[in-house]
């Protein structure tokens, strides 16, 4: 749903966790930083940092860090801070996870599926957003489907002449196949056993494998 500026318009699936992107970003940023804050440094004299006949300093600027005192009254001081970066990972991990709930994602596709102990019920909350989720792309892609057939037969119509349309929707059948929402091999292999112990008709069976209209006795015969 259009949650940007409320129109028919469509918008990303992301849209709704644009502000925790750019979060997420921002955590990015500064957890980079903090690696390059934390670097060693020794503070030292300058006079170690002059250079050399050829022009080229003697220590590395990166490591040494010049202090324009009194060489015997400033000696050597190692700066080595203590990195803060499990703070910066935890904070990343509760915004990859707050991200999955509002695009409305399993658990543990962005985030690490590990990092919290979680109980059934959320797991199984989890998956179902998850479901929905697809199971509203495969809708809206069966709509785009079944319009773009009717434009097709409208051109038909008007350039040869066919005669029929719009499709009904019984008449449009889309098989997804193996996805995240089922096994297809696995459900047969479930029917099977239902048939064997006589609790499924076989004719069903195979209307259910190669999509074949079972609502009628009629039906049911041309099986």
């Amino acid at each position: 749903l259009n949650c940007v500026d409320g129109s028919a318009d469509g918008v990303a699936v992301f849209a709704p966790a644009e502000g925790l992107l750019r979060r997420l970003a921002e955590n990015q940023r500064q957890l980079a930083e903090e690696f390059e804050n934390g670097a060693s440094r020794v503070f030292a004299s300058a006079d170690l940092l002059k250079q050399d006949a050829g022009g080229r300093q003697r220590l590395s600027e990166r490591l040494f860090v010049a202090i324009d005192e009194d060489p015997a009254e400033t000696g050597v001081t190692i700066f080595s801070p203590t990195l803060r970066e499990q703070s910066y990972l935890a904070r990343k991990q509760d915004h990859l996870r707050d991200i999955e709930g509002l695009i409305g994602l399993k658990r543990g596709i962005l985030s690490e599926v590990e990092a919290v102990e979680r109980t059934a019920t959320e797991i199984t909350s989890s998956a179902g957003d998850y479901n929905l989720t697809i199971i509203d792309f495969q809708r809206v892609w069966e709509a785009g489907l079944q319009e773009l057939l009717d434009i097709c037969l409208g051109l038909g119509r008007l350039y040869y002449g066919i005669e029929g349309g719009p499709l009904k929707p019984e008449e449009l059948s889309v098989d997804w196949g193996d996805g995240v929402l089922y096994n297809r091999d696995k459900a047969w292999a479930e029917q099977l056993q239902m048939v064997q112990a006589g609790m499924l008709r076989p004719e069903l069976a195979l209307a259910w494998y190669y999509s074949l209209p079972a609502e009628t006795p009629e039906d049911l015969r041309a099986i």
